[in-house]
């Protein structure tokens, strides 16, 4: 077969540092950070049937196949070869190595963008299971960021045509998803409304797809905004009988009778006060673990109130200390940690002033309070109170009450 030599196959680590390739979409490869394309249809469509099985032989006749179908030229084993010659020339001779009459891509799965989409929308599930929303959206943002167009173009593989229907449904879930998890970390009606508008659009590009709708009623429902939500449930009811012939399923149907009985669950998480229970526990319960409790249910869930509840007032002390330092590197305007004896506004103030080197701070106005957290080892009608004060501010921080 022309110039084909064998080679054996070797450690491809140091190929995957250096190479990324693209399949979700035109063929690219990443070659020391920067993407190009190939120099041909034909060879991207050599290079998108070899990335479909990094690391595996793929035979010749297969990709024949894929390529030309039934219409195979008289030349093509010295067409192949050529096409293989220009890959060479850009990802270098031993990442496509020959092997009698086969060729492999001598990658590691994670140097494929398909690759790197699904093992990130896996992670995000069990992310949503733990109900870590932050890392989860982090996650699904850099999934579907990755999908350029349709997975890989061109070819006529039957088994790629396969995959290529299967991500295509990863990634309109991964989407659902992704503006799920957005929606439980909404913490005013501005975030809300992003939300909507993200999920008006996809509820028109799919609409009898359930989930969109599902959010979109929620969405609706928690920006207090109860008649649209139930416009919003009739549409989607109407549109799926008229299209299908089928009622609703049972999440929109539930969705909407949270949304009529102003069910504080339709709420995002991060519009919620969750409470960890402390006192429960053996005494031996390390406290760190309970700081990195609470830092979840701040940092991954959203929350704007956290109460742990402890009765004994020194562990509930140390607690308290543990979550401060738990919290600092994620604040980004700082942690202040106060405890219940010490507790108002001027005395808040203060902390705020002295954390700022010295600089006089008015809380009710400071809008760089956004980013700010405050640990309050102590709970009662004082601490209720000082909450309740807090919600009139522009900028309101997050509230983590021991006691």
């Amino acid at each position: 077969m022309g110039d084909c030599v064998s080679v054996a196959i070797g450690d491809h680590n140091h190929v995957a540092l250096d190479l990324e390739f693209g399949v979700l979409g035109a063929f690219q490869v990443q070659v020391a950070g920067v993407w190009q394309a190939v120099q041909t249809r034909q060879v991207a469509r050599v290079a998108t049937i070899l990335a479909g099985w990094p690391g595996e032989l793929i035979e010749r006749d297969r990709i024949v196949a894929g390529i030309w179908g039934d219409d195979v030229p008289v030349t093509v084993a010295n067409t192949l070869q050529v096409h293989v010659s220009h890959l060479r020339r850009v990802v270098g001779k031993g990442t496509v190595q020959c092997h009698g009459t086969s060729y492999v891509l001598d990658v590691a799965p994670e140097a494929i963008d398909a690759e790197q989409f699904v093992e990130a929308v896996h992670e995000a599930a069990r992310m949503r299971r733990r109900q870590h929303f932050a890392r989860a959206t982090e996650l699904l943002t850099k999934a579907t960021s990755l999908w350029r167009g349709t997975p890989f173009p061109e070819v006529l593989d039957p088994d790629l045509e396969a995959r290529r229907a299967r991500l295509t449904e990863l990634r309109d879930q991964a989407r659902e998803d992704l503006l799920e998890s957005r929606l439980e970390l909404c913490r005013d009606t501005f975030e809300l409304a992003d939300v909507v508008a993200d999920a008006k659009e996809m509820v028109s590009r799919h609409p009898l797809r359930e989930k969109s709708h599902v959010v979109l009623v929620r969405a609706l429902a928690a920006a207090d905004r109860p008649g649209e939500a139930s416009v919003a449930f009739e549409e989607a009811a109407q549109r799926l009988r008229s299209t299908m012939g089928l009622d609703p399923g049972r999440a929109l149907v539930d969705v909407h009778t949270l949304a009529l009985n102003h069910d504080p669950s339709i709420l995002p998480h991060a519009m919620r006060s969750i409470t960890i229970i402390s006192d429960t526990a053996p005494a031996s319960v390390d406290v760190e673990l309970i700081a990195q409790r609470t830092r979840e249910a701040v940092i991954d869930i959203g929350a704007p109130i956290v109460t742990v509840l402890e009765a004994d007032a020194k562990r509930a002390q140390r607690i308290a200390n543990a979550i401060a330092q738990c919290l600092v590197a994620d604040a980004p305007t700082g942690v202040i940690s106060l405890n219940q004896a010490n507790l108002s506004v001027a005395t808040l103030a203060d902390a705020l002033s002295a954390a700022h080197d010295g600089e006089r701070i008015d809380v009710t106005d400071f809008d760089g309070l956004s980013g700010f957290m405050l640990v309050i080892a102590g709970t009662g009608t004082n601490v209720k109170k000082f909450a309740k004060t807090m919600q009139r501010w522009s900028a309101r921080p997050t509230l983590i009450a021991v006691g």
